[in-house]
């Protein structure tokens, strides 16, 4: 009996995706909570010889909280089913139906809201990375038909479910609007999610296309020029969210001690070693002399790369109603979430003087990745953070968006 099939939303690089833990060292076969579905572990239990099957189940271990089994790590933190060819040993022995469903389907992630599904890939596997990254033409998509899979339900109306793709396509068309940057781009996703919300609470959703197909039209950007106008850079307010974020990333003080390789950039570019003696204002001085030039540069030099995060994150995580709440408070997220990468980046380029490679930049996205989208906790306190601030899309993007970058 063949299986029914769905058809599916999905970049183009998603069908030239093979898992290759050679060149990854089988990174998601290591320190990651890997669950058994209730229909892989009957499968387990099924195995012959009964020694064997004895075996596979010894390594699962009962999780309360989520009633159900996961795989028990090695003292190493491996999973004890991969073998020192880096490739699984259940799979080699028994064939790719007696995988869990996650690991049949990592880095893919499976979405359905409304009548619409969607399927895209994490940059947490560096292998996917690579694919979503390195493409220096701008990100296609295309509609395929796959069979029902392990397809996530976002809860949203059917009506607005089903309508949220014009807004979907409307901000993925403008961060991939190159005849703007980076920086500039993102001002105008503020302001057009702000016009998203205004026609929600006016009960105007069904003109979401309309609104859509106004912002990536020739008249409209016509008016661009004008608009980048009302958002002046603030330096200072920069530093102030940057520091922000990263403690609450990373940690109390993380900045200054180093707890995480990449913090040991921000703190040797900004020279952060004595905490007592550091202010605001002499953190912006050092970032306007020393880093500033290297983020123009950067931003032009790996201007493709940088847009192909912020559209795979757009589409991943199903902005502008990945949080429950306005589009306005989803831009605000999406876009702290993005600049607090780049300036790592940025102060990793300034440390290195420059010599940064693209697959630094990789390398480092499927870290912070990892770090954020696996980190619900974060998310949680990143969004009440964010929420309780009264500070409105306008002045979020003064103190992040350089209109001149």
């Amino acid at each position: 009996m063949e299986k029914e099939q769905r058809s599916c939303l999905q970049p183009e690089y998603v069908s030239r995706f093979q898992c290759d833990g050679a060149s990854c060292g089988a990174k998601c076969c290591r320190e990651w909570a890997i669950d058994i579905d209730a229909g892989t572990y009957q499968k387990y239990c099924g195995i012959e010889p009964i020694a064997e099957r004895k075996r596979i189940i010894s390594h699962l271990k009962f999780h309360k909280e989520r009633k159900g089994f996961r795989i028990r790590l090695r003292p190493d933190g491996a999973c004890p089913f991969l073998r020192q060819d880096l490739l699984c040993e259940l799979q080699k022995n028994h064939g790719a139906q007696y995988l869990s469903k996650i690991c049949r389907e990592y880095p893919r992630i499976n979405n359905i809201v409304g009548d619409l599904a969607e399927r895209c890939l994490t940059p947490t596997c560096p292998v996917a990375a690579k694919l979503i990254l390195l493409q220096r033409e701008p990100m296609a998509f295309e509609e395929v038909p796959v069979p029902e899979m392990n397809f996530i339900r976002r809860r949203l109306t059917d009506e607005l479910g089903n309508r949220r793709f014009d807004v979907q396509y409307g901000g993925i068309s403008i961060l991939q609007n190159r005849r703007l940057r980076i920086d500039q781009r993102l001002i105008v996703l503020g302001f057009f999610l702000e016009q998203v919300d205004d026609l929600l609470r006016e009960g105007k959703s069904h003109q979401w296309a309309e609104l859509s197909a106004l912002y990536t039209s020739e008249e409209f950007m016509q008016e661009v020029p004008s608009m980048l106008q009302t958002v002046k850079f603030s330096p200072h307010e920069y530093m102030r969210a940057m520091l922000g974020m990263i403690e609450s990333l990373y940690g109390k003080n993380a900045a200054f001690f180093g707890k995480h390789i990449y913090l040991d950039y921000v703190t040797e570019t900004l020279s952060l070693e004595d905490v007592e003696s550091v202010s605001l204002t002499d953190l912006k001085n050092r970032y306007l002399e020393t880093c500033h030039p290297v983020r123009l540069w950067m931003l032009e030099e790996f201007s493709y790369l940088f847009e192909n995060y912020l559209v795979n994150e757009f589409f991943l995580n199903l902005y502008p109603f990945r949080i429950h709440g306005s589009c306005a408070l989803n831009y605000k997220v999406f876009l702290l979430m993005y600049k607090l990468a780049e300036f790592v980046l940025v102060t990793m380029a300034s440390a290195k003087e420059r010599q940064i490679s693209e697959m630094d930049i990789v390398r480092f996205c499927s870290d912070f990745s990892n770090r954020v989208d696996h980190n619900a906790q974060y998310m949680d306190e990143m969004v009440a953070a964010t929420s309780k601030q009264s500070t409105g899309v306008a002045d979020l993007m003064k103190a992040l968006l350089d209109a001149e970058l």
